[in-house]
């Protein structure tokens, strides 16, 4: 399933100036990878980061929720996705329209590079296991415009683990 309509997202990219065309397939993609942001790992243990539960058990993506609401207290729809996660796909859309295959890279564990060093000049990565971010994968692409514009629904309400907020 996809978040939006193609339709919607082409006045989204118009009005931000973007070129292209949204396709079902970018926001199939684009939808996904909204998803997966909403989830992060507390041990072994997978914990939602959005509010609420999903609407109906065998929904197969997160939104629609039920007793969700956002930063500001207000009530979401149990029956719509918020304009918020409709916004955060288009602009994950539009990503993946220029960097095809972007939002679904997959990274090996003995591909991943710790160290670098050019010259005189040596950098060490953090793990990524740790801080703001935890959860995400080290492929996972970190698109600013996209976690702001979650960011009301990633932040308010509960989960079922009566866990509140975003927790790293």
């Amino acid at each position: 399933m996809a978040y939006g309509s193609t339709t919607d997202a082409q006045t989204h990219w118009t009005a931000k100036g973007y070129a292209g065309t949204p396709t079902d397939a970018l926001l199939a993609v684009a939808s996904g990878f909204v998803d997966g942001l909403g989830w992060r790992m507390a041990g072994k243990v997978a914990v939602s980061r959005f509010p609420g539960i999903p609407t109906d058990p065998d929904q197969e993506d997160q939104w629609p929720r039920t007793g969700a609401s956002d930063i500001y207290g207000r009530e979401l729809a149990s029956d719509t996705v918020p304009g918020a996660v409709l916004r955060a796909t288009y602009e994950a859309a539009f990503y993946e329209l220029i960097n095809p295959g972007g939002l679904n890279q997959a990274v090996l564990s003995d591909e991943r590079v710790v160290r670098e060093k050019f010259g005189s000049v040596e950098f060490q990565y953090a793990d990524g296991t740790k801080g703001p971010m935890a959860g995400l994968t080290t492929s996972t692409p970190i698109i600013p415009i996209v976690m702001s514009m979650l960011a009301p629904v990633m932040a308010g309400g509960s989960n079922p683990y009566g866990i509140t907020g975003i927790v790293a």
